[in-house]
């Protein structure tokens, strides 16, 4: 009996400092908030053009970074922005890994990786150069799985931190990315929830309820590899029911419901 006790005593010792050790990456809110109206460290608007997208699912919500304003000759370069110096971006890796894949675009590639990927966008906004995604491992559901009504925005608690598309269904601990040709995985920057808003009868307050999220992101219309990626950063909503293309198909990623804050 001494020594089953022991060694549980034994194994509890060992597995703490594993737990405590684990970290959701997370950008500083003068990084994120470039992405946030509103957020005090906002790029001006005329940097975003909106644009509907068409290859995995539909919808209008959906901003392109644009690397000089839109509509405007010889604008400053986004670059020399107050709000981008200012932000974690010109530090490693952003700082080296800064391209520009499409011309006219910003993007982030990882040295010796495929060009314009979304996990190097996640990178350089959290400043986690931590080369091993398998190391990327699905916490909890960006939005809870049981609907839920809320009497005020929840977003705050959230803002910044990586999320992920690790497959469909799939258990906390999960690695990345998709075991599966089926899954394309996605990697990204939580923003803000979005909700719908209903007065709570008899009163005059409004609550809540959650239908996705704003994420920043880059090559979300791309392909995983180097020989088809747009390499374009966006803001955009992901919906818990996301809207068909013109083909009238959603791919997995397309689905808020299913992506995962990121734990390492």
């Amino acid at each position: 009996m001494k020594f089953f006790k022991t060694f549980f005593i034994y194994v509890a010792l060992f597995l703490i400092p594993a737990i405590a050790s684990a970290y959701s990456p997370q950008a500083t809110n003068n990084t994120y908030g470039l992405f946030v109206a509103g957020s005090g460290y906002e790029l001006p608007s005329t940097y975003f053009q909106q644009q509907t997208l068409s290859k995995y699912e539909g919808g209008s919500y959906n901003y392109v970074l644009n690397t000089t304003p839109i509509n405007m000759s010889g604008g400053t370069y986004i670059q020399q922005t107050s709000q981008w110096r200012s932000s974690q971006l010109t530090q490693y890796p952003g700082s080296s890994w800064y391209k520009e894949y499409v011309a006219g675009f910003p993007s982030f590639t990882e040295l010796y990786g495929n060009q314009g990927q979304c996990v190097a966008f996640a990178k350089a906004m959290t400043q986690d150069t931590n080369g091993a995604v398998a190391t990327w491992k699905a916490s909890d559901y960006v939005i809870p799985q049981v609907s839920q009504w809320y009497y005020s925005d929840i977003s705050s608690q959230y803002a910044g931190k990586m999320v992920a598309y690790f497959g469909n269904n799939v258990p906390i601990g999960t690695g990345y990315p998709p075991n599966s040709y089926a899954s394309i995985g996605h990697v990204g920057i939580f923003l803000k929830y979005a909700y719908t808003q209903e007065l709570v009868p008899g009163t005059l307050y409004y609550r809540y309820r959650i239908i996705g999220f704003w994420i920043a992101d880059e090559n979300y219309e791309g392909t995983a590899n180097s020989n088809n990626p747009d390499g374009k950063i966006r803001k955009h909503l992901i919906l818990i029911n996301p809207i068909p293309n013109g083909n009238g198909t959603r791919l997995a990623h397309t689905y808020a419901g299913q992506y995962r804050f990121v734990n390492i």
